[in-house]
């Protein structure tokens, strides 16, 4: 019988001791789908369990990350499933963490990213400041 290890991003098959065989990894989406299914578990069962939303799942094992709610979240929801399935939770996490810096995630939360329409709502607030120091101008001279 072999054994096969997950090193890095590398899996190594391993017979009587020797290393006969070195491939790339599947993708971390693909690790922890084949991992479920081998426990035969179902995404509803998954979610319930880990108090991760069913969708963030599915978006997880097809490694769709920018449908997840930020980078941190991500990171924490690949570690928490991976753990979850008995499998390395920080490796995986890791090893996501490489395909979510290069993805297309929104920016962080407090980021100093222009968002659209940013200038209008400073527009209007500042005309909003500028109209109750007005009139609280002319109540006090109106005397």
């Amino acid at each position: 019988m072999g054994n096969t290890a997950v090193i890095g991003s590398e899996v190594s098959s391993a017979v009587g001791g020797g290393i006969v065989e070195k491939k790339k990894a599947e993708a971390v989406g693909a690790s922890l789908k084949s991992a479920r299914e081998s426990r035969k578990l179902s995404l509803d069962e998954a979610s319930r369990a880990t108090k991760i939303r069913k969708e963030f799942l599915v978006a997880i094992e097809e490694e769709r990350f920018e449908l997840l709610p930020g980078d941190v979240f991500a990171r924490g929801f690949v570690r928490s499933y991976g753990e979850f399935l008995g499998l390395d939770g920080a490796g995986i996490a890791a090893r996501a963490g490489e395909r979510l810096a290069s993805s297309s995630l929104p920016p962080p939360a407090g980021s100093r990213e222009r968002v659209d329409g940013g200038g209008v709502a400073r527009v209007l607030g500042l005309g909003i400041v500028a109209g109750l120091a007005a009139a609280a101008w002319w109540l006090q001279h109106k005397r």
